[in-house]
Protein backbone atom coordinates (compact mmCIF):
# COMPACT_ATOMS: atom_id res chain seq x y z
CA UNK A 1 0.00 0.00 0.00
CA UNK A 2 1.37 3.41 -0.93
CA UNK A 3 1.60 6.28 1.56
CA UNK A 4 -1.17 8.15 -0.29
CA UNK A 5 -3.48 5.13 -0.21
CA UNK A 6 -2.73 4.64 3.48
CA UNK A 7 -3.51 8.32 4.17
CA UNK A 8 -6.88 7.85 2.46
CA UNK A 9 -7.47 4.76 4.61
CA UNK A 10 -6.65 6.80 7.74
CA UNK A 11 -9.22 9.45 6.81
CA UNK A 12 -11.87 6.77 6.15
CA UNK A 13 -11.17 5.05 9.47
CA UNK A 14 -11.35 8.31 11.44
CA UNK A 15 -14.82 8.88 10.00
CA UNK A 16 -15.75 5.23 10.66
CA UNK A 17 -14.67 5.64 14.30
CA UNK A 18 -16.93 8.68 14.68
CA UNK A 19 -19.85 6.87 13.03
CA UNK A 20 -19.25 3.87 15.31
CA UNK A 21 -19.42 6.10 18.39
CA UNK A 22 -22.55 7.83 17.07
CA UNK A 23 -24.31 4.48 16.60
CA UNK A 24 -23.28 3.26 20.04
CA UNK A 25 -24.12 6.51 21.84
CA UNK A 26 -27.19 7.48 19.82
CA UNK A 27 -25.97 11.06 19.27
CA UNK A 28 -24.48 13.06 16.40
CA UNK A 29 -20.89 14.18 17.00
CA UNK A 30 -18.94 17.19 15.67
CA UNK A 31 -16.77 16.86 12.58
CA UNK A 32 -14.34 19.62 13.54
CA UNK A 33 -11.52 17.49 14.92
CA UNK A 34 -8.46 17.53 17.13
CA UNK A 35 -6.11 14.56 17.54
CA UNK A 36 -3.55 13.40 20.06
CA UNK A 37 -1.64 10.24 20.79
CA UNK A 38 -2.57 8.66 24.13
CA UNK A 39 -5.00 10.37 26.49
CA UNK A 40 -3.53 13.46 28.11
CA UNK A 41 -0.41 13.65 25.93
CA UNK A 42 0.59 16.71 23.94
CA UNK A 43 0.76 17.99 21.27
CA UNK A 44 -2.59 18.05 19.57
CA UNK A 45 -3.05 18.15 15.81
CA UNK A 46 -5.90 19.72 13.82
CA UNK A 47 -7.52 19.47 10.39
CA UNK A 48 -5.31 18.04 7.64
CA UNK A 49 -2.46 17.57 10.11
CA UNK A 50 -4.36 14.71 11.73
CA UNK A 51 -4.07 12.19 8.88
CA UNK A 52 -0.47 13.23 8.24
CA UNK A 53 0.44 12.70 11.90
CA UNK A 54 -1.15 9.25 11.99
CA UNK A 55 0.58 8.22 8.75
CA UNK A 56 3.91 9.47 10.12
CA UNK A 57 3.61 7.24 13.20
CA UNK A 58 1.95 4.14 11.75
CA UNK A 59 3.20 3.78 8.15
CA UNK A 60 6.91 2.95 7.81
CA UNK A 61 7.04 1.45 4.30
CA UNK A 62 4.66 -0.13 1.80
CA UNK A 63 4.97 -3.52 3.50
CA UNK A 64 5.69 -2.27 7.03
CA UNK A 65 3.03 -0.68 9.19
CA UNK A 66 2.24 -0.91 12.87
CA UNK A 67 -0.60 -3.45 12.79
CA UNK A 68 -2.64 -2.44 15.84
CA UNK A 69 -3.78 1.11 16.61
CA UNK A 70 -6.83 1.98 18.71
CA UNK A 71 -8.49 5.01 17.14
CA UNK A 72 -11.59 6.98 18.03
CA UNK A 73 -13.30 9.89 19.69
CA UNK A 74 -12.49 10.50 23.34
CA UNK A 75 -14.37 13.69 24.23
CA UNK A 76 -15.81 16.94 22.98
CA UNK A 77 -13.40 19.72 23.92
CA UNK A 78 -14.46 23.07 25.40
CA UNK A 79 -14.05 24.69 21.95
CA UNK A 80 -16.49 22.16 20.44
CA UNK A 81 -13.89 20.08 18.61
CA UNK A 82 -14.14 16.31 18.80
CA UNK A 83 -10.90 14.92 20.22
CA UNK A 84 -9.75 11.75 18.47
CA UNK A 85 -7.26 9.59 20.36
CA UNK A 86 -4.73 7.17 18.88
CA UNK A 87 -3.08 4.40 20.88
CA UNK A 88 -0.41 2.46 18.97
CA UNK A 89 0.29 -1.00 20.38
CA UNK A 90 3.83 -2.36 20.45
CA UNK A 91 3.43 -5.14 17.91
CA UNK A 92 6.19 -5.58 15.31
CA UNK A 93 5.82 -4.06 11.85
CA UNK A 94 3.78 -6.08 9.36
CA UNK A 95 2.21 -5.70 5.90
CA UNK A 96 -1.20 -4.03 5.61
CA UNK A 97 -3.88 -6.64 6.27
CA UNK A 98 -6.76 -7.62 8.51
CA UNK A 99 -6.55 -6.64 12.17
CA UNK A 100 -7.58 -8.86 15.08
CA UNK A 101 -11.07 -7.38 14.86
CA UNK A 102 -11.42 -8.53 11.23
CA UNK A 103 -11.27 -5.08 9.63
CA UNK A 104 -8.82 -4.03 6.92
CA UNK A 105 -5.85 -2.12 8.30
CA UNK A 106 -4.46 -1.51 11.74
CA UNK A 107 -7.25 0.56 13.27
CA UNK A 108 -9.44 -0.78 16.06
CA UNK A 109 -12.41 1.57 16.47
CA UNK A 110 -12.96 2.84 20.01
CA UNK A 111 -14.61 5.69 21.87
CA UNK A 112 -13.90 7.06 25.31
CA UNK A 113 -15.93 6.85 28.49
CA UNK A 114 -15.59 10.61 28.92
CA UNK A 115 -17.38 11.07 25.58
CA UNK A 116 -20.10 8.64 26.64
CA UNK A 117 -20.57 10.61 29.87
CA UNK A 118 -20.69 13.93 27.97
CA UNK A 119 -23.47 12.85 25.62
CA UNK A 120 -25.52 10.90 28.17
Amino acid sequence: MSPDAFRKHVIERIEASIEHAERELGRALPRELAFQWNPGEAPRFYGGEIADEIVRHVFVAEDKIYPCVDLGPAEVLADGKLLIIGLRAGYPLAPFGKNWHGDDGPFILIYGQRLADQVA
